[in-house]
C-alpha cells in the first residue's frame, strides 16, 4: 500500500474497502517499508477515514497518480506513537548501521 507522511501523521491508500472496514475495528496498527537496509517502521492507532484535501493534493505531488476518493476510498489516517528508523551500510546492510532513531508521539 501506499501512502504520505504529512504533519507528523501517516495517510495511507489501502484501496481496499474490506481492508479499510477491518482496520477500523483493530485500531492498533504497525506499517513499515519494504527496505531491508533503509528501514522505517511507524507504530500507532488508526484514527479513521481522511478526505482532506490537502492529503490528496500531497499523495498526488508524490505518486503523481491521480487519486480520487470515490474510486479507491479514503486514506486511513495513522496515529503515530513511536517510529523507529535506521540506515545500514554495506551489501544487504552487513557492515551494520550508518545511522539509526527513535521518536514518540504524544
Amino acid at each position: 500500500m501506499w501512502g504520505v507522511w504529512l504533519r507528523n501523521v501517516l495517510y495511507l491508500s489501502i484501496g481496499s474497502p474490506r481492508l479499510n472496514a477491518d482496520a477500523q475495528v483493530d485500531r492498533a496498527v504497525t506499517v513499515h517499508l519494504g527496505s531491508v537496509t533503509d528501514v522505517v517502521i511507524v507504530e500507532g492507532l488508526i484514527r479513521g477515514p481522511n478526505r482532506n484535501r490537502h492529503v490528496l493534493d500531497a499523495y498526488k505531488a508524490k505518486y503523481d497518480w491521480d487519486y480520487t476518493i470515490d474510486e479507491y476510498g479514503p486514506f486511513t489516517t495513522v496515529a503515530p506513537t513511536t517510529v523507529m528508523a535506521w540506515r545500514s551500510a554495506g551489501w544487504a546492510g552487513r557492515d551494520g548501521f550508518q545511522q539509526t532513531g527513535k521518536w514518540r508521539f504524544e
